[in-house]
């Protein structure tokens, strides 16, 4: 058998565009930007390019004949610059048109990319592609669930593929689902049919409580036990990504049978519609979050969601933190405070040294007010890796200061706290604390939940606000629940590459 000449490249990230900190060309070199030809063959690729795990091993098998392009992600945070995200692009055209003619595509995309110019950067980026391959190439793209799903990304594209997971602990399984199943439509083993559901709705679904949890292992349930069915996934979309398609879609792509597809759409859209107002959640406010701490007889895990730097906030306020202490809460450690010139103070005094130190409240109106603090440089890590995904997120250089019983993580890179590495690996204990201050949303729970402690999560006036009333939404289209009480979901005529050709 001929070896399917396969062609992989990734690039994205997750846009706030509410965000005060744009992307530019250094926050992709600082956290994945790999040339064509240069990931390693002796280690797992970065998340963004999990795709080439797989195939990778289908390569080893005589199967595929892999060229690997641009591969580049940045942190999540606001608009990309113009400039760098179409130089990005047009690296990655360049490796693909240098290896043309190929079989098939595999990309990964995040699904909520945006640039100065560019509202949907992943129609841009498969528009382009699909020139360039022509017709009859396979291409696939795996997604973030918190994508803005469009018609040009669906109408460019045979086969796009979203993780199950929120937090997102099967990137590289789905990854491996996405890649066997665009070799079956290159082998011409099948053909896909995609249909695509729009649940109106605006939201944050975290599939580790209920509903949700019952809500995905049953649509993981329905796509295993039925020959017909490659995928159902769901585009929970990013609420704080201001562009037409946001909001919540399911998608399903079956085997040649667009009638199947649309009612297994329909249906679990509805099943997420009904579920929508039980799968919000629920936000203490820093009072209340007092008054918990208090009571608790810890550790207590709080989630400092509205400044988390995984959804393009800054995450250097230090609200949270300022109010434990105001309340005599003691034994409170906070991680990651991203605050590149305090590290770089610490950095030169070293472990041991006692100063007085300015932290946080400096990127912009929603970081509010610094902590001033006498503090001794407990620990230096010059490089932290922290477990996610599967595989491994490059945290940087990281700093422990300690103010009495407060402990917080600095970092010179802007990175949400995923794992409890992020405490125990700076020499802080998480079960000797009264109150752990992670700066994340969700990600969080796939490392934290194994300590078997309380989590509670705060609204503290950060820009990812879930009061989605005072964001002010110009280009996304109405009606949405929960701003508009008249939002209709519906079935939307969408068609898949294969059908539209």
């Amino acid at each position: 058998m001929t070896p399917i000449r396969t062609f992989l490249g990734a690039l994205g990230a997750e846009v706030n565009t509410f965000s005060p900190t744009p992307l530019g060309r250094s926050d992709f070199e600082t956290v994945w930007l790999y040339r064509a030809g240069t990931i390693p063959p002796d280690c797992d690729p970065p998340l963004l390019a999990a795709p080439l795990k797989r195939a990778r091993e289908l390569q080893s098998l005589g199967l595929l004949r892999i060229s690997q392009g641009l591969c580049g992600g940045a942190q999540p945070g606001g608009l990309i610059n113009r400039e760098t995200y179409e130089a990005l692009r047009d690296e990655l055209l360049a490796d693909l048109s240098a290896t043309c003619p190929v079989d098939m595509v595999l990309l990964g995309l995040h699904g909520a990319t945006a640039a100065q110019g560019y509202d949907d950067c992943e129609a841009d980026i498969l528009r382009l592609v699909r020139d360039l391959v022509g017709p009859n190439a396979v291409i696939a793209a795996l997604l973030d669930p918190h994508a803005h799903l469009s018609e040009a990304m669906v109408g460019c594209s045979d086969l796009l593929m979203a993780y199950k997971e929120y937090p997102h602990d099967d990137i590289f399984q789905v990854a491996t689902q996405m890649v066997d199943a665009a070799v079956a439509l290159a082998q011409g083993r099948s053909r896909a049919a995609t249909r695509v559901f729009d649940c109106r709705t605006i939201g944050t679904f975290n599939t580790y409580t209920s509903p949700m949890r019952e809500l995905v292992d049953d649509m993981i349930a329905t796509t295993a036990a039925g020959a017909d069915v490659i995928d159902i996934s769901i585009a929970h979309g990013f609420p704080w990504g201001d562009v037409a398609d946001m909001g919540a879609k399911v998608w399903v792509t079956t085997d040649g049978d667009p009638a199947l597809a649309g009612r297994l759409a329909e249906t679990w859209g509805r099943r997420l519609v009904s579920l929508r107002e039980a799968m919000t959640p629920q936000l203490l406010s820093i009072d209340d979050l007092v008054r918990r701490a208090r009571s608790s007889d810890g550790p207590l895990i709080v989630a400092d969601t509205t400044d988390n730097p995984g959804g393009g906030a800054p995450s250097d306020n230090m609200a949270v933190v300022a109010a434990l202490r105001a309340a005599g809460i003691e034994d409170v450690a906070a991680a990651l405070i991203w605050d590149p010139v305090a590290v770089g103070v610490c950095l030169d005094a070293g472990e041991g040294a006692r100063l007085d130190l300015r932290v946080g409240g400096k990127a912009s109106r929603f970081s509010g007010s610094p902590l001033d603090l006498e503090v001794e440089v407990r620990k230096i890590v010059p490089e932290l890796r922290q477990p996610f995904g599967g595989g491994f997120w490059s945290t940087g250089p990281v700093v422990c200061v300690s103010a009495g019983a407060t402990h917080l993580v600095l970092t010179a890179r802007r990175t949400q706290c995923f794992a409890t590495e992020c405490f125990s690996e700076l020499g802080v204990d998480p079960a000797a604390q009264k109150v752990l201050v992670v700066k994340s949303s969700n990600h969080f729970e796939a490392s934290f939940r194994s300590l078997g402690f309380e989590i509670v999560r705060v609204e503290a006036g950060g820009v990812l606000t879930h009061d989605f009333s005072r964001l002010d939404y110009r280009k996304a289209r109405r009606p949405i629940w929960p701003l508009d009480d008249d939002a209709m979901p519906q079935l939307l005529d969408w068609r898949g590459h294969a059908e539209v050709r």
